[in-house]
């Protein structure tokens, strides 16, 4: 078991379990190794449990890939074909996403894969990006998606650059466009104060009941 603390301004710490299972605390700078020690060992017995489902849950979201076998892209299960071809490139057709490989190599196989969902996802965010950058008048530069471990998304305010993870794809939409816009709003508000979360609200008013959803 990996457990990363961070110590941060913040009152009260708080645990997390990440999707490859680790263990994520987030606590007060004036938490001692001591306090951290006795809350995990209190929260041992609901740590443990929360690895086990999302150990699971990863277990049961890993890529085989076999004909017939299935994949859930933004909430929609696909059946896996794999065809050999002269060209390296995938496409969807109905419940079929079909992989077109010059090689049945694994690795290759994902890099074509990635390659599309990137593609998929990239032009998702960018269409809500831009939906929410109008209405609510914050602009944005650049728009990038790459693998993150902890983190949906992040913002630099000040280049005015946004940046996604790419597991986001495994989502509901009703969550990813909450991610877009919590940070088109880090362009106007850096942190989380109360003024950042009622911006938030004011143009997705049911923000909490989607997060607790579909996280």
């Amino acid at each position: 078991m990996k457990i990363i603390i961070t110590k941060k301004k913040m009152k009260n710490l708080v645990i997390k379990i990440d999707e490859n299972g680790n263990v994520l605390v987030s606590a007060p700078l004036r938490a001692t190794k001591k306090i951290i020690e006795e809350i995990l060992e209190k929260k041992k017995h609901w740590i443990e449990e929360q690895r086990k489902k999302q150990l699971e849950k990863l277990e049961k979201e890993r890529i085989v890939y076999e004909n017939g076998r299935r994949i859930v892209i933004f909430d929609k299960e696909y059946i896996f074909k794999i065809e050999e071809d002269r060209k390296n490139y995938c496409e969807t057709q109905e419940n079929y996403i079909i992989i077109h490989t010059k090689k049945m190599e694994i690795k290759l196989l994902e890099q074509i894969l990635e390659k599309y969902i990137k593609e998929k996802l990239v032009e998702y965010l960018k269409l809500k990006s831009e939906y929410y950058s109008e209405i609510t008048g914050l602009e944005f530069v650049n728009l990038k998606v790459r693998k993150m471990k902890t983190i949906w998304g992040s913002c630099n305010y000040i280049k005015k650059n946004l940046n996604f993870n790419y597991n986001l794809y495994k989502k509901n939409k009703n969550f990813i466009d909450y991610v877009v816009l919590h940070e088109i709003c880090h362009l106007k508000f850096p942190n989380h104060q109360r003024e950042f979360w009622e911006f938030l609200e004011y143009y997705m008013p049911d923000w909490k009941k989607v997060k607790k959803i579909y996280e």
